[in-house]
């Protein structure tokens, strides 16, 4: 139950683990404010050390940031990004209030965050490969838009896969591909791509999603395949395809307008607030279900953003 997120403030040669049951799916708002409000909102959470220091599996960690203050970086991903323009409006809004800090995303998700710790990844690790879904159209959903170039054609597959469902098939993928999911028009942008050229035997992938390992899954289930990731480059991925398909316009001022309205609503009342309401309403208080905690914004923090966003909106 809930939304679980971790947050690691590395301080001084030592790291502090941070957890909330409810923080994922706005992890992006508490970070636009800045490094301090943010800081102070990680710090609010649940710290776990000594014997409560275990760590959520990659899988139901939905997102996590790692702040070093002292070398001014900051990576983080959070799974409900709303999407490629979406993100890309938060990512300009971070550059401009974390200024002169290094923003990453963390494409492998929480394996990520360990490997900055020296940490073992094998203790979030999951074997992902029990989840794997069956190949179906996208239809209302992001999804996986995957690209196949054939006997000098490329035909275009529009699925509401994530990657690991998609390159864990191995090279049968090639004749599982549902033919309704063919597409030469998307009705919404994909979250991640894939494109096979299948004479050379080389594969490209972009992701926005975490990749749960799928690029270790690409070199044991696709042999003699060269794969590349493009990390969130979905650009090369349409110029790879031709013009096998389209994307929708990317409405960049929409996406701001659509951000700027929920740090506005976010700074009045989080939306894990109703939640917990109910659950300590049934379970009392104090259970781990309960986690989350807002930090109170000091004078302009809010502000800072929300200008950030509007001048962002009168270049769009």
């Amino acid at each position: 139950m809930g939304h679980r997120a971790h947050y690691v403030i590395v301080q001084d040669g030592s790291w502090d683990l941070y957890h909330s049951q409810w923080g994922a799916n706005d992890l992006d708002l508490d970070l636009l404010p800045g490094p301090d409000f943010a800081l102070r909102f990680m710090s609010s959470q649940r710290l776990l050390s000594g014997r409560d220091l275990v760590w959520t599996n990659e899988l139901m960690c939905e997102a996590a940031a790692i702040v070093v203050p002292r070398e001014k970086r900051l990576g983080f991903y959070l799974i409900n990004h709303r999407g490629i323009v979406s993100r890309a409006a938060m990512l300009d809004v971070l550059a401009l209030t974390w200024p002169g800090w290094r923003i990453e995303w963390l494409y492998q998700g929480l394996p990520d965050v360990l490997t900055r710790l020296g940490e073992d990844v094998s203790k979030v690790h999951v074997d992902v490969s029990p989840y794997l879904q069956r190949l179906c159209p996208a239809g209302r959903y992001r999804g996986c838009l995957v690209t196949v170039a054939e006997n000098g054609a490329t035909r275009a597959y529009a699925l509401s896969n994530v990657p690991f469902e998609v390159v864990g098939r191995g090279e049968k993928l090639l004749s599982t591909l549902p033919d309704e999911a063919l597409t030469t028009s998307l009705r919404l942008t994909p979250d991640s791509g894939v494109h096979l050229d299948v004479a050379g035997r080389q594969a490209w992938l972009w992701s926005i999603d975490p990749l749960y390992r799928v690029l270790e899954w690409a070199n044991t289930s696709w042999p003699d395949w060269t794969w590349t990731f493009l990390a969130d480059d979905w650009a090369t991925h349409l110029a790879l395809a031709g013009d096998a398909v389209r994307f929708p316009p990317m409405e960049r001022g929409f996406a701001l307008t659509k951000l700027q309205v929920r740090l506005g609503r976010h700074a009045a009342c989080h939306p894990a607030d109703d939640a917990i309401r109910v659950l300590t309403a049934v379970l009392g208080p104090g259970p781990e279900a309960c986690d989350h905690h807002m930090a109170v914004p000091e004078e302009g923090e809010y502000a800072t953003a929300l200008t950030a966003i509007a001048a962002l909106r009168r270049e769009a």
